[in-house]
């Protein structure tokens, strides 16, 4: 596995989370990045907004989009490129603990890539 970190932050960036639960749900993004990428490999980019962090997961993927991309977040859905290990969770999960701290989890998928990014508040 390889992945590939991006900032344009100017230091550190603080938001209130719970560690251990933000921690798993990147780590569900991170996850899914690598098992469905082409060659292993990912992107993670993090970026300051006025108000909001951004981070955000790509991939490049074979195969076409989901018909229905909000359906990935759905509990039990797997994506086009699901291999046989999961259930479907990871996703619904992750999209459960960004939305618990006040953010929100959403997805792209076009030209062989897939994003999946989550803006979260920042600590004022």
């Amino acid at each position: 596995m390889s992945a590939t970190l991006n900032s344009n932050t100017h230091g550190p960036v603080r938001i209130a989370v719970d560690r251990d639960r933000l921690a798993q749900a990147l780590g569900n993004l991170f996850d899914n990045a690598q098992k469905h990428s082409v060659d292993g490999t990912f992107l993670v980019h993090v970026e300051e907004h006025p108000g909001t962090v951004r981070i955000s997961v790509s991939n490049r993927v074979d195969g076409p989009a989901p018909s229905d991309l909000s359906s990935l977040f759905d509990p039990f859905v797997r994506g086009p490129t699901a291999a046989t290990d999961g259930v479907g969770l990871g996703l619904f999960l992750a999209r459960s603990t960004v939305q618990a701290h006040g953010g929100e989890l959403h997805c792209r998928w076009d030209a062989g890539e897939a994003t999946f990014w989550c803006d979260l508040p920042t600590d004022m």
